[in-house]
């Protein structure tokens, strides 16, 4: 089966952030189920030089099935990276945060293979009331944020530069629901939302009101 990818309004507003060149070097911290992220800086921004790692072997061997001429490597991030120092212009870390032990020591060790001046964007579940049907919050028992204990961590792990944005609402949730109901249920990959998702999830990222995602862009000290 073709894998389907769709850019929704938080793709668009990391790519808008992360603002990809084609001489970029990025690193991707978390290639998931699906390496959306991947696909469209390669097919749409002609990245040149993209890595991505990931600590499950099953996604690796899923993102080279559909991405054959991608760099998939198996790393965990709650480690040491397999990169030299100031290997990397940009970094993408897209809700993995509060999958790491230490939040600190893998920001400081992403920070260690930025190049000087080098930018991450990173994404993660901002702490509200719409959580309360979050099945990733309710049956993972993952870490919510909030911009002041975000912006804390990262400056301890040593980014200047911090620029805070959100969005995402009810149907980016409806969304996740589904996936895992496929996923879990009935052990299959939801690639696409429905349009009347995807409709809802893009209209969640435009303007600047209040979501359910923060999403933060800042550099290397």
């Amino acid at each position: 089966m073709k894998e389907e990818f769709y850019f929704d309004g938080q793709a668009k507003s990391l790519m808008r952030i992360l603002s990809p060149k084609r001489e970029d070097r990025i690193l991707i911290v978390g290639t998931g189920t699906s390496p959306m992220a991947e696909y469209f800086l390669k097919r749409e921004f002609n990245v040149k030089k993209i890595t991505s790692i990931d600590v499950s072997k099953e996604n690796i061997t899923n993102a080279k099935r559909i991405l054959p001429d991608g760099d998939f490597i198996f790393a965990d991030a709650n480690k040491k990276l397999p990169f030299k120092k100031n290997s990397f212009d940009k970094v993408i870390i897209a809700q993995v945060l509060p999958y790491l032990k230490n939040e600190e020591s893998s920001l400081s060790e992403i920070n260690r293979v930025l190049k000087k001046d080098g930018r991450m964007v990173l994404s993660v579940p901002k702490g509200c009331f719409l959580n309360i049907i979050n099945p990733v919050i309710l049956f993972q028992r993952k870490r919510e944020y909030q911009k002041e204990n975000l912006n804390n961590i990262l400056k301890k792990a040593n980014f200047k530069e911090i620029i805070f944005s959100e969005g995402g609402g009810i149907y980016d949730l409806l969304n996740l629901i589904t996936h895992c109901i496929f996923k879990y249920c009935f052990r299959t990959y939801h690639a696409n939302p429905f349009k009347i998702f995807l409709k809802g999830m893009d209209r969640s990222w435009e303007g600047k009101s209040k979501g359910i995602v923060l999403m933060v862009e800042c550099k290397k000290k």
